[in-house]
């Protein structure tokens, strides 16, 4: 099993893609290194004026790039040079890498001379980024990706999202949302291999001073990858077998197997809330007892986050949502390891009876505590039962 560390960036307002890509730039300069596989990927909007289409009339030598897919939507203008292998890959076999230059004026005309509808930039395969000889020798290997058992694409991380990447490398994305634009940039630290002992955790100095160099560190998270074929076809099975469990606990949305304490009343028209309401207080009432603290650094915006972790040193996490338009407070289940995770709903009632009335705080408390219901019922079965079925996990493994 391979460790990376994975190091999440807070952006100020004035940290746009622009100036970080030109610090990025700056940081390698000093080093006297070059960034010789640039990785990228862009797609147009699919309403008003094409980005893409401005962006080749102004630089025709990225037209090898190009390539247009068919979304639920709608045809969609893409330029990548993403290996085959990868989502958002290049068709045509073009993965030749940009240079830092184009990534720059790219960029620069992001969003109004090229209204762009998704900007990732992979600054791959740093040789600083990484305790392992040669690792730039070496194109990251696609691997099963946690909670993706049914994606068409089983073996391929989604590198274009927010997702694990196995390899040293620093990503910027800026995508369209809602009324702006919205930025992230993380950075990836190739620790080691578990076959050769157990790696130093933390950044060292050179590292941490490169990584600084560019931005503000908000987080840092260890993830894992298989080291080979064989622990990749060993967990593969183990995640098969895990989500059998799952399923056999559910039909049609509805959990076997729950005695809800609260009858819910379905959502009528024209019902609004009354009252001012409190979710995190009606968590923390139910699920406090139950071992799980909140996490905040993964609650903003009507999501609340709370976690434990199970004898087997696994992961278990709650994810509740509740959002402006939306009059449910749904929750979502997850248990995970180094390699795997299953994800398991938590209905506050029956399937057929969503949406249901949440005008009022006892109407919240009555439907976390159905959730918690709902959470006993999966305990043994579902979540007691995958933590048996890897073993011991890593006691020093941080998930979040």
């Amino acid at each position: 099993m391979k460790l990376y560390k994975r190091i999440i960036y807070r952006l100020a307002k004035n940290d746009t893609p622009l100036a970080i890509t030109e610090r990025i730039k700056q940081a390698f300069f000093a080093l006297a290194t070059d960034l010789n596989d640039i990785k990228f990927f862009v797609n147009d909007s699919m309403h008003g004026v094409s980005g893409i289409n401005r962006l080749l009339k102004q630089y025709p030598a990225l037209t090898p790039y190009l390539h247009t897919v068919e979304t639920s939507h709608g045809s969609e203008q893409r330029l990548t040079n993403l290996a085959v292998g990868w989502d958002g890959s290049n068709p045509n076999g073009c993965t030749e890498s940009i240079e830092i230059d184009d990534a720059i004026e790219i960029i620069r005309g992001v969003p109004r001379r090229y209204p762009l509808n998704k900007l990732t930039f992979i600054f791959d395969r740093l040789p600083m980024l990484s305790r392992i000889p040669n690792c730039s020798m070496v194109e990251p290997v696609p691997f099963i990706v946690k909670g993706r058992l049914h994606s068409p694409k089983l073996f391929t991380p989604s590198v274009t999202g927010w997702s694990d990447y196995p390899s040293p490398c620093i990503r910027l994305q800026s995508d369209w949302w809602i009324s702006g634009r919205n930025n992230f940039m993380d950075a990836i630290v190739e620790l080691g291999d578990l076959a050769d002992g157990i790696p130093q955790l933390e950044l060292n100095e050179s590292e941490r001073q490169l990584l600084e160099s560019i931005g503000e560190i908000y987080h840092e998270r260890i993830f894992a990858a298989p080291s080979n074929e064989e622990e990749e076809a060993d967990i593969y099975e183990k995640m098969m077998t895990g989500e059998r469990i799952v399923n056999q606990f559910y039909e049609n949305g509805n959990l076997f197997g729950v005695d809800y304490p609260y009858k819910l009343e379905p959502l009528l028209l024209g019902e609004h809330v009354s009252e001012p309401l409190s979710v995190k207080k009606a968590i923390t009432a139910e699920f406090k007892k139950r071992g799980f603290t909140f996490n905040t650094k993964y609650s903003n915006g009507g999501v609340y986050t709370i976690t434990k972790v199970t004898n087997n040193h696994h992961q278990v996490k709650l994810t509740f949502t509740r959002g402006k338009f939306d009059a449910d407070v749904l929750c979502v289940g997850s248990i995970e390891g180094p390699l795997w995770k299953h994800e398991f709903e938590l209905p506050a009632a029956h399937n057929n009876m969503k949406p249901y009335r949440v005008t009022r705080q006892i109407e919240v408390d009555h439907q976390i505590g159905n959730i918690a219901a709902a959470y006993d019922a999966t305990e043994k079965p579902i979540i007691e039962a995958i933590d048996d079925l890897y073993g011991s996990g890593p006691p020093w493994l941080t998930y979040l």
